[in-house]
């Protein structure tokens, strides 16, 4: 570096201050831009999953009151009385009830599986079929309308004296110690309901069931009363798992990745996974730091890694129905999120790119203004001491210290060619003189020589210390000096300005008063570092 050119040193100088501070710079704004996009990604998310929360509180709710009316409703109380009294018949002339109503509404019933629910009347005239041909097309009507997987009356015994669906549990009993699915959860909410008081819920979460083919089950009942305000038996609600899934699958918010789930206390999913073809209730495991925060009442916010390896961003709130907890999980994959980032760096690379071309064709126009004028100088000076007086000295005109420069070799361009027309006597006098100037100007030119010198290798704070009785060659010398001067201190304003900006300082500027091509300088590196200063702004906000 010592060893090149102030025409090389100074744009490599400055082309590399610029490029260390855009880096800096980009680094600086990379990092403040992804932090903010983090925190954005993170409220985002937490309003999807307080979103699905609220959503999923308001569709149990809807489902609890419609299990309330249901139960207070004066149908469903005679639905039940008729069901239990056609039940308890067949018993009466020693048939069995179970077996009876399942030959009836299950083995014979002309429907394919699955769709058992559409015969309305077995035809067999007794008092169990006529009540099912009156209540049961609206029951069937209330779950097509809202969803339920199924619905179920039983009496005070126990007895499922009624369904819509018609699976294997159907005429069964549900009593402590009775029938095959008694110890299932649909028992625990019959036997739940009948020690509640009127008009209070009992849900169980979600479990393999049995006579639904192992499908998921979760159920919520109440107890029916009579005239009297006694318990006749139990309705119970077999949750809609289609209704739970169009909650948590909406994808507003959740780009293209994203999606929402429900964690139960075993942490398996209670909802259906849009990105899986299986069926991912009670099947898929999410045991996330997050969602155990979530399910213990507190909110989960953080990074968790799939099955797949894929890195993603959740936030986890907790959510409580009747007693059991779960957790909802809005999440979407980082690099998505991350997306917004990657496409900031790539322009502030374009624009970094922009900037430094811009800035090394500065620094070369700076250098050349500076170095080409005293290259010409130093020419014309050469030819003047060669005796030719007919040399052009360029750069007169300026207004700055190169110009003044140009001035005082312009007087010794004159003076030489005054003395070229003298007389012998002048000539004589003249040669003294100029024998006398030529021993000055042999010790200015070792002056000028470290000065320049020292000057070439990067070194601007050497000065020409020579005194002369020439006010001429002094006035050169102080010239030279202020030149030096001048190119130390625009240099050194510069270098500062740059250096704070690398420490990320965006208030430094250069504050020198100069001319000519120091003065360009200086606006444009002020002019760099407010245009620095706005972008990191902008970035901040």
């Amino acid at each position: 570096m010592l060893n090149l050119k102030i025409a090389h040193k100074l744009p490599a100088i400055i082309i590399g201050s610029a490029l260390i501070v855009g880096v800096a710079m980009g680094l600086v704004g990379l990092n403040l831009g992804t932090s903010a996009l983090i925190k954005s990604s993170e409220a985002k998310l937490d309003v999807v999953a307080d979103d699905r929360s609220n959503g999923l509180g308001r569709y149990f709710a809807d489902i609890e009151a419609d299990l309330g009316l249901t139960a207070r409703n004066l149908k469903t109380r005679e639905a039940l009385e008729a069901f239990s009294a056609g039940f308890e018949a067949f018993e009466v002339f020693g048939n069995s009830a179970t077996e009876m109503l399942q030959a009836a509404y299950i083995t014979d019933n002309p429907n394919p599986l699955g769709q058992k629910d559409l015969l309305d009347s077995a035809n067999q005239g007794t008092p169990y079929d006529i009540a099912h041909a009156r209540y049961h097309p609206s029951f069937r009507d209330q779950l097509v309308t809202r969803g339920y997987y199924d619905i179920f009356l039983l009496n005070t015994k126990g007895d499922l004296v009624y369904s819509v669906f018609k699976e294997l549990d159907y005429a069964t009993n549900f009593a402590a110690g009775g029938g095959e699915w008694a110890n299932s959860d649909l028992g625990n909410a019959f036997r739940a309901a009948m020690n509640a008081q009127p008009g209070e819920s009992t849900f169980f979460d979600f479990k393999p069931y049995g006579p639904s083919a192992g499908a998921p089950a979760a159920f919520i009942s109440q107890p029916v009363t009579g005239q009297n305000g006694q318990t006749i038996g139990v309705l119970v609600f077999q949750m809609p798992i289609d209704g739970i899934n169009a909650i948590m699958n909406i994808k507003t918010g959740l780009g293209q990745t994203g999606e929402s789930i429900i964690v139960g206390q075993d942490f398996l999913l209670r909802n259906d996974s849009s990105f899986t073809e299986e069926n991912d209730i009670l099947s898929a495991v999410h045991d996330s730091e997050w969602a155990k925060m979530a399910l213990g009442g507190e909110l989960g916010i953080g990074k968790w890694t799939n099955e797949a390896g894929v890195e993603m961003e959740l936030v986890a709130e907790p959510f409580e129905f009747l007693g059991t907890n779960w957790a909802t999980i809005a999440m979407q994959e980082l690099a998505e999120l991350k997306a917004p980032i990657v496409d900031l760096r790539n322009w502030m690379l374009m624009i970094g790119g922009g900037l430094l071309v811009v800035a090394s064709l500065m620094a070369l126009l700076f250098a050349r203004s500076v170095t080409k004028p005293i290259s010409s100088l130093t020419n014309a000076m050469n030819e003047l001491a060669a005796g030719d007086l007919e040399v052009e000295i360029v750069g007169t005109g300026r207004d700055d210290e190169l110009g003044d420069m140009a001035k005082a070799v312009e007087v010794f361009k004159e003076n030489a060619i005054k003395v070229s027309q003298m007389t012998e006597e002048e000539k004589a006098t003249a040669a003294r003189n100029i024998a006398e100037r030529s021993q000055m100007m042999e010790q200015l030119g070792h002056a000028f020589g470290d000065v320049v010198g020292a000057a070439v290798a990067g070194d601007f704070s050497k000065r020409v210390e020579a005194e002369f009785p020439d006010d001429e060659l002094n006035q050169l010398g102080v010239k030279v000096n202020e030149l030096v001067q001048t190119v130390e201190r625009g240099l050194g304003e510069t270098g500062d300005v740059l250096a704070a900006l690398a420490r990320t300082d965006l208030t430094k500027r250069v504050e020198g008063v100069y001319d000519g091509s120091f003065d360009k300088l200086k606006n444009d590196t002020n002019a760099v570092a407010d245009k620095l200063a706005d972008v990191i702004g902008q970035l901040r906000d």
